[in-house]
């Protein structure tokens, strides 16, 4: 009997649930200084909503993660953040998109160019690529464990 404390789909909801609060205070923190915690969720409801499936989604891709070399398991770590950056930032979008906040004129640049530039300059520009690479390989770590015991 699988016991439910090794589930790696059940680590894999936590750990969206845990990057969606570090998501939302990077977000906070880096946006204008007046904002409310209301709006900076509001601008990013769709990605808040979606964490579960981005979460759920980079597990599924953990599962032959403990099996790679240490500089693959580094770089796969490296490449699921900004994965799972992008995909929250494209969730965003998405809703932005569908309450009509974005014009649908401006679709593709609002559901794919913005979110791979907010990703890519989010991260690497602002440097916490640097705090949040070395959080997302212990979590790749975490989640991998579950889908070995399993």
């Amino acid at each position: 009997m699988k016991k439910a404390t090794n589930n790696p789909i059940l680590y894999s909801l936590i750990s969206g649930c845990v990057w969606a609060v570090i998501g939302f205070a990077i977000a906070w923190s880096v946006s204008p200084i007046r904002s409310t915690a209301t709006e900076v969720a509001r601008s990013f409801a769709g990605g808040l909503v979606a964490v579960f499936l981005i979460g759920v989604l980079v597990g599924l891709l953990l599962r032959n993660f403990s099996r790679f070399g240490w500089s693959a398991r580094v770089m796969v770590a490296f490449a699921n953040l900004y994965l799972a950056v992008w995909l929250f930032l494209m969730a965003a979008s998405a809703v932005k998109l569908v309450v009509g906040e974005i014009g649908w004129s401006r679709g593709f640049e609002a559901f794919v160019s913005d979110p791979i530039v907010g990703a890519l300059f989010g991260l690497t520009y602002t440097g916490f690529v640097l705090l949040l690479w070395p959080l997302s390989y212990a979590n790749h770590t975490l989640v991998s464990r579950a889908w070995n015991q399993t």
